[in-house]
């Protein structure tokens, strides 16, 4: 009776194990692994179930031996308690790399919007890595770029190349910041212009071993600037140009701001203008009238004429 009791309790555990490893499936993703698991231990609790069924029906011809029984009842004790153990252990393993996964989905999609990418150049071996946002901000695939310092030169603007390699060398070698500002080259022609920071890794001998830097592509806002800047030329050459005296003062008095035809028409020069102050050389009979209309200014209202 001893032995078909451990043989109840083997084939039960047995079958268990057959069923804690399909559930595997479900947490690992591993579908081929864990069947080839659970159907070698199913196999085995088939084989015990009949060995159990000859003895219930009385069949003692292949009676088992007690020593065995209690061995195998052991490995079966210990393979359910195993994947029972392993199974919490798995799933923490998947939510981790699940939220790998997130992170690394939710930053390149953060470098897409922004237009940042992040690069990784060891170079010791020459090898240089790129994040997703600069193969595109470069215009180049993985398989298109040879991840080396000499491709990535290659995409840089020619009359650019001489200057990112200068500052490439003195971060490298001289231990100056690399902060730089250079246009690049995509592979239809088109221009674009980038902002690169980087810090370099150096070993105990001051040798630079690694460099880590970013990436971003910064064309529409120069574009912007520079629509801005000629716009405020345009501006300028306009104030400059007329005959009409304009000029910005500061609350307390100080000029801030006057054109050509204010400078001319009151006699003064430019390099007069710091030690000027409005109410030391407006006429004293409009004085109080002045002070008032700068009151109102600065109260918000609107005043057409003074």
């Amino acid at each position: 009776m001893g032995v078909t009791l451990i043989l109840i309790i083997s084939v039960f555990l047995q079958f268990a194990a057959a069923f804690l490893a399909l559930r595997l499936i479900q947490i690992t993703g591993r579908f081929t692994a864990w069947v080839l698991i659970a159907a070698a231990i199913f196999l085995m609790a088939v084989r015990r179930s009949i060995t159990l069924f000859r003895l219930l029906f009385g069949d003692i011809s292949h009676l088992p031996d007690l020593s065995a029984e209690l061995v195998a009842l052991a490995i079966s004790v210990l393979m359910v308690a195993g994947i029972a153990w392993i199974a919490p252990l798995l799933l923490s393993i998947r939510h981790s790399e699940e939220a790998i996964r997130k992170s690394r989905a939710y930053l390149v999609e953060a470098q897409r919007i922004s237009h940042l990418g992040n690069w990784n150049w060891d170079i010791v071996n020459n090898e240089l890595g790129w994040s997703e946002e600069i193969y595109r901000i470069f215009g180049l695939t993985p398989q298109e770029f040879e991840t080396t310092y000499e491709a990535f030169l290659n995409s840089v603007h020619p009359d650019d190349r001489e200057f990112v390699k200068k500052s490439v060398d003195e971060a490298l070698y001289e231990g100056k910041p690399y902060t730089i500002e250079h246009r690049i080259i995509l592979p239809d022609g088109t221009e674009r212009i980038v902002y690169e920071k980087a810090e370099v890794t150096f070993d105990e001998a001051g040798k630079a071993i690694r460099m880590i830097g970013t990436v971003q592509d910064i064309t529409e806002r120069k574009e912007i600037e520079n629509a801005l800047r000629e716009s405020e030329e345009r501006y300028r050459d306009l104030i400059e140009s007329t005959y009409d005296i304009i000029q910005s003062v500061a609350p307390d008095g100080r000029f801030v701001f006057v054109n050509r035809a204010w400078l001319e028409t009151l006699g003064y020069t430019e390099a007069e203008l710091p030690s000027l102050n409005l109410w030391k050389i407006i006429h004293p009979e409009s004085l109080s009238h002045c002070q008032e209309v700068f009151s109102r200014i600065r109260a918000g209202e609107s005043i057409k004429n003074i």
